[in-house]
């Protein structure tokens, strides 16, 4: 029997891997799902520069996973739907080789700001 997308390996790891990323960029405990975005596409480059606000500024916290196949990448979206991640009222658009899954932060809190004026690279 084969396994369903939610059965392998790399949904299990991405999902992680996008709440250990959710974990990382949020200040306050619990994290806020309701404040990112998540999407799947199969250029990562393009869908950043899409997100970019009215004022050019890119996505904050904007960060893409490999899901490897369509199928695994839209049962990541809907898991990170169903935990309060916004998304477009864009469906049915997404091409077979749209393996990748992306979130962001929509909006920066004002403690993210703070954040921002004190981090050294």
């Amino acid at each position: 029997m084969e396994k369903t997308a939610k059965q392998t390996k790399t949904y299990k790891s991405v999902v992680i891997r996008i709440i250990n990323w959710v974990k990382k960029n949020t200040i306050i405990e619990p994290a806020d799902y309701s404040r990112w975005y998540v999407g799947v596409t199969n250029n990562p480059k393009v869908r950043k520069q899409g997100h970019k606000s009215k004022f050019g500024k890119e996505p904050y916290c904007f960060n893409p996973f490999y899901a490897r196949t369509k199928n695994i990448a839209l049962e990541i979206e809907t898991y990170f739907h169903q935990k309060g991640m916004k998304e477009k009222d864009l469906k049915g658009n997404v091409k077979e080789n749209s393996w990748y899954v992306y979130v962001f932060k929509k909006n920066k809190s004002f403690l993210d700001k703070i954040k921002t004026i004190f981090e050294v690279d």
